[in-house]
């Protein structure tokens, strides 16, 4: 336990350069007589750590340290390995000269066995690039700016401080503090147009932190589906749906039974399967399909 304790303290100093005892003590759930003990053991094992009294004190590691990749395990390279190899199918070169630089440190072979494609279908070079700029924003902390249509169709110019990418749902969304709003905000990746970077950055530790947890949480209603698929096309529930909401009877047919999101990705779900599926429950989604279906077929019936 001790061990670990020394390599994470060593590694929060790394990361900050300073840090009081005070701070690594509540971080590290130890007495302040705990911290400076494991400083000392730290100095003795040649680890360039200093303390500094008075104002502006503090505990110190030398800038010019850097941990060795033995303090990596095999698996742990390999995850970062992982990590940087999904990323760099963003196509950006800086990540991948990275990686093929960590690949010869660790004398292991980056992952090829990930390849991530944000684009949409014929949209290939605009999403990527739009992506890369998102991503460019996020790891260099710079305001980012876009156009955005919100789900009432209102457009509308916007610049936040992005925080983090976030799949959810079917769709990538841009989690991000917004500078007009004063709060963080969610922002769908497709309704995004118009996108760049600017020169101007922001520090994350001045951002609300508890804010953060509350956007994570994407809500929709929730409605009780049961639904009929075909057996020729019951493999696509498995496409969406885990098999444990999936009862195959004798006959190949399949039964969904799964608490769903009200949202457009639903009607269209279904509307995709055709003939081949039907709404069982609840009444109100079949009755909305109906209507769906009525207007489409005025829409092309011919005069």
């Amino acid at each position: 336990m001790q061990i670990q304790r020394l390599f994470a303290l060593t590694h929060y100093l790394l990361a900050n350069r300073s840090a009081t005892a005070a701070e690594l003590a509540q971080r590290f759930n130890v007495s302040l007589r705990t911290v400076f003990r494991d400083i000392d053991i730290l100095s003795s094992a040649g680890i360039p750590i200093y303390t500094s009294q008075g104002t502006g004190g503090g505990i110190f590691i030398d800038n010019d340290f850097v941990l060795s990749k033995a303090t990596l395990t095999s698996e742990e390279q390999k995850k970062i390995l992982l990590s940087l190899s999904s990323l760099a199918a963003t196509k950006q070169d800086d990540l991948s000269f990275l990686l093929e630089k960590l690949s010869g440190l660790f004398q292991n072979q980056p992952s090829d066995l990930i390849e991530v494609d944000f684009s949409r279908w014929g949209r290939t070079g605009e999403d990527k690039d739009k992506f890369n700029k998102i991503a460019s924003a996020i790891s260099g902390n710079q305001l980012l700016g876009f156009s955005y249509i919100n789900m009432q169709m209102a457009q509308s110019n916007k610049i936040v401080m992005p925080i983090k990418l976030l799949y959810k749902s079917q769709a990538w969304y841009l989690i991000g503090y917004c500078q007009e709003k004063q709060t963080y905000r969610t922002f769908k990746i497709t309704r995004m147009s118009e996108v760049f970077v600017k020169a101007e950055t922001f520090d994350r530790k001045n951002l609300p932190v508890k804010e953060l947890d509350k956007t994570e949480q994407i809500s929709y209603t929730m409605i009780p589906l049961v639904l009929k698929c075909s057996a020729e096309t019951v493999h696509r529930l498995y496409e969406d749906f885990h098999e444990s909401q999936v009862t195959i009877a004798k006959d190949g047919t399949g039964i969904l039974r799964a608490e769903v999101p009200d949202t457009p990705w639903l009607y269209g779900f279904i509307l995709s399967l055709g003939g081949e599926a039907e709404v069982l429950s609840p009444l109100r989604l079949r009755n909305k399909l109906c209507q769906m279906i009525k207007e489409l077929m005025n829409r092309y019936s011919e005069d």
